[in-house]
């Protein structure tokens, strides 16, 4: 049990969220099924963040998620794309990690493209999504793209 607790603990220090709703273990659902869930829930979040839709950007977010990552902040998002000429071509999953059962991050490989004197460049960075069971629904807990060097 203390095991457990420290776990969710440094979930919530590493995510940065501080949240009340209750995080169950996953279930043993079938690889593929739940594999093409996932890329239903990036697909989704991609197509939102392309065309500046933050409803359905969000509509996974949990709860503290939703407060934290306002439509301002999503606009921030969109507008440092646009502010260096990127525009999101291309998603895969490359891969999902499990983190105990608790929650999982899934990582995935977004290519930007940007417009050059050279023609069209493209850019590969990582970004990842952290998803839990939240109340019996699969929400998204926390996001993040690469750094930028």
């Amino acid at each position: 049990m203390r095991k457990l607790m420290q776990a969710a603990l440094l979930l919530t220090l590493s995510l940065g969220f501080v949240g009340c709703s209750s995080i169950a273990p996953a279930t043993d659902n079938d690889d593929s099924s739940v594999q093409q869930t996932e890329i239903r829930l990036g697909d989704a979040m991609m197509i939102a963040l392309q065309t500046g839709d933050y409803a359905k950007f969000s509509r996974d977010f949990s709860k503290e998620l939703k407060e934290s990552v306002t439509e301002n902040a999503f606009r921030k998002i969109r507008s440092d794309l646009e502010e260096r000429q990127e525009s999101i071509a291309r998603w895969t999953l490359l891969d999902t990690l499990d983190r105990g059962g608790l929650y999982r991050t899934e990582v995935w490989k977004i290519t930007l493209e940007k417009n050059s004197k050279s023609g069209k460049i493209g850019i590969e960075r990582l970004f990842y999504v952290t998803k839990a069971n939240l109340d019996g629904k699969t929400k998204i807990i926390g996001f993040r793209f690469d750094a930028l060097f």
